[in-house]
C-alpha cells in the first residue's frame, strides 16, 4: 500500500515537471515573437520614416503616368483640336477671299481714279480748246456777216432785175440764150447770197453751242451735253466712294480675320506641346509620362536619366530618360500624404516600360546616391 502511493507521488510530480517544462517553452516562444514583431514594427516605422522624410527633402520623386488614346482627356482634347482646325480652316479661306477680295477692289479703286481723273482732265481740255474754238469762230462769223452784208449790196447793184431782162429782150437788144444766161447767174447770186447768210446762222447756232457747254463746264446749266459728262463724272466719284467705303470695311475685316486665324494657329501650335495632344496625334498606342511636381522641377530636363528602385526608394536602377518637358500644369495626388500636388508632365523614353506601373519613379538622380 505504501509502495502504490510512493508511485502515484512520482507520477504527480513528473507531470507537474513536464507541464512546467511546456509551459515555459509557449512562453519562451511567446517572448520571441513579441520580439520580432516589435522589431518589425521598429523596422516598418524606420522604414516609414525614412520614406517620409525621403519625399520632404527628396527633389527627384515623380509619379509615372500611362496615357493611352481612349483616356477621357485625350479624347476631349481631339475632338476641341478637330473643331479648332475646321475653324482654322475655314477661317483661312475666308481671309484668303477677303484678301482677293481687297486686292480687287483696290485694282477697281485705282482704275476709277484714274478714270475720273482722265475724264476731268479732257472735261477742261475741252473747255479751253471750246473757248478758244469759239473766240475764233466769233471772229469769223463777224468777217462772214460783213461779206454777205458786201455781196448782197454789190449784188443788187450789178445784177439785173427780171424785169429789166424781159424788157432788154422784148427790146431785142439780147438774146434768149443771153436772158436766159442772165436770168440763171442772177439766181445763182442770189443762192449764194442765201447760202452765206444760212452758213453765218449756223455759224452764230454753232458759237452758241460752244458758249453753252463751257458756260455748263464752268458750272452753269446751259448745255445738256455738257452736264451730261459732267453726270458721268459724278456717277464715276460715287462708284469710286462706294468702293473706298467697302475697301475700309475689307480692312477691317481683313485685320480682324488675320488677328483671329493668327491666335487660332498660335493656340493650335501650343496644344502641340501638350502631353494629351501628344497621346491623341502620336505614332504610339500608349504614351509614358512622369507628373514631376514644381519643387523638383529643376530635376526634370530633356535627357536626365530615368530611375526605378525595387524598393521604392532602394536598390535603384536607370530604366529610361526624359524625352519631352511640357508646360501645362497638372494635378495629381501626393504618393504618400492625400493632397493634390501641382505640377507637370514630362515625356519618358523607357527602356523597361514596365517601370511606368510603378507607384514612383525618379528624375535626375537616384534618392540615395549609393544605393
Amino acid at each position: 500500500m505504501k509502495s502504490n502511493n510512493t508511485g502515484i507521488r512520482d507520477f504527480l510530480r513528473f507531470k507537474q515537471l513536464k507541464n512546467a517544462d511546456y509551459k515555459g517553452t509557449v512562453l519562451n516562444w511567446y517572448r520571441r515573437l513579441a520580439i520580432f514583431l516589435l522589431v518589425a514594427i521598429l523596422m516598418g516605422a524606420v522604414s516609414y520614416g525614412i520614406t517620409v522624410t525621403t519625399f520632404l527633402f527628396n527633389k527627384s520623386w515623380a509619379i509615372p503616368v500611362i496615357m493611352s488614346k481612349s483616356d477621357p482627356h485625350v479624347a476631349q482634347l481631339a475632338a476641341q483640336v478637330f473643331q479648332a482646325r475646321q475653324n482654322y480652316d475655314k477661317m483661312k479661306s475666308e481671309l484668303g477671299i477677303a484678301k482677293k477680295a481687297h486686292k480687287l477692289l483696290q485694282i477697281q479703286r485705282d482704275a476709277l481714279r484714274e478714270i475720273i481723273a482722265r475724264y476731268e482732265q479732257a472735261l477742261n481740255a475741252e473747255k479751253v480748246t471750246t473757248q478758244k474754238y469759239s473766240g475764233k469762230l466769233q471772229a469769223l462769223s463777224v468777217e462772214k456777216i460783213v461779206i454777205n452784208a458786201k455781196n448782197e449790196k454789190l449784188v443788187a447793184n450789178t445784177l439785173p432785175t427780171t424785169a429789166n431782162i424781159d424788157k432788154s429782150l422784148r427790146a431785142g437788144l439780147i438774146t434768149t440764150t443771153t436772158a436766159n444766161q442772165m436770168r440763171a447767174t442772177a439766181l445763182g447770186l442770189e443762192a449764194s447770197l442765201v447760202d452765206g447768210n444760212l452758213a453765218a446762222a449756223a455759224l452764230l447756232n454753232q458759237i452758241g453751242q460752244l458758249n453753252r457747254g463751257v458756260h455748263s463746264l464752268a458750272g452753269g446749266n446751259t448745255s445738256p451735253e455738257a452736264i451730261q459728262s459732267i453726270a458721268q463724272v459724278n456717277i464715276l466719284r460715287q462708284q469710286l466712294n462706294e468702293t473706298e467705303l467697302k475697301l475700309l470695311e475689307l480692312d477691317s475685316d481683313v485685320k480682324t480675320k488675320t488677328k483671329d486665324t493668327a491666335e487660332l494657329g498660335a493656340m493650335l501650335t501650343s496644344l502641340k506641346a501638350s502631353p494629351y495632344y501628344m497621346t491623341a496625334y502620336g505614332a504610339k498606342t500608349v504614351n509614358r509620362f512622369a507628373f514631376v511636381p514644381y519643387e523638383n522641377e529643376d530635376s526634370a530636363r530633356i535627357g536626365a536619366p530615368v530611375f526605378s528602385c525595387k524598393l521604392e526608394i532602394i536598390l535603384c536602377s536607370q530604366v529610361g530618360t526624359i524625352k519631352t518637358v511640357t508646360t501645362e500644369e497638372e494635378r495629381l495626388q501626393h504618393p504618400l500624404y492625400n493632397t493634390l500636388v501641382r505640377g507637370v508632365l514630362v515625356e519618358l523614353d523607357l527602356g523597361e516600360n514596365q517601370a511606368a506601373k510603378d507607384k514612383v519613379l525618379f528624375v535626375g538622380s537616384r534618392p540615395f546616391v549609393i544605393i
